[in-house]
């Protein structure tokens, strides 16, 4: 009997550590778009500002990315705002863990970046 324990024991430890694996390479992966997302918000601010100067086709993202962002405003607010009226709770600042970017150089102040 204890034989039929332990074996059973095992097999729901391996279980248990391949679900948790699983779940942290969900993790990565979800903070890891968090983290692209972080860094075209960010890239998006620059080109706002002039101090980056984007190529063609990146540009044409950005603007599809403007396009939307102009579709969700006339859709009756941001989708947290929607959620709120809706009576659900959201967090209110940014939840992926990540080092902050500074973009702000101001060794290259006055000299327009290139991603070319």
């Amino acid at each position: 009997m204890s034989r039929i324990l332990d074996v059973l024991k095992d097999a729901v430890v391996r279980s248990s550590q391949a679900g948790r694996s699983h779940v942290e390479l969900l993790l990565m992966e979800r903070e890891r778009r968090g983290l692209y997302a972080k860094l075209g918000e960010q890239i998006a601010e620059r080109v706002a500002s002039g101090g980056v100067v984007l190529p063609e086709s990146a540009q044409q993202v950005l603007d599809r990315i403007h396009d939307v962002e102009a579709r969700l405003r006339n859709h009756g607010g941001s989708h947290p705002e929607r959620a709120a009226a809706r009576g659900f709770d959201l967090p209110s600042e940014d939840t992926v863990p990540a080092s902050d970017f500074d973009f702000e150089d101001d060794s290259i102040e006055g000299e327009e970046d290139s991603l070319d």
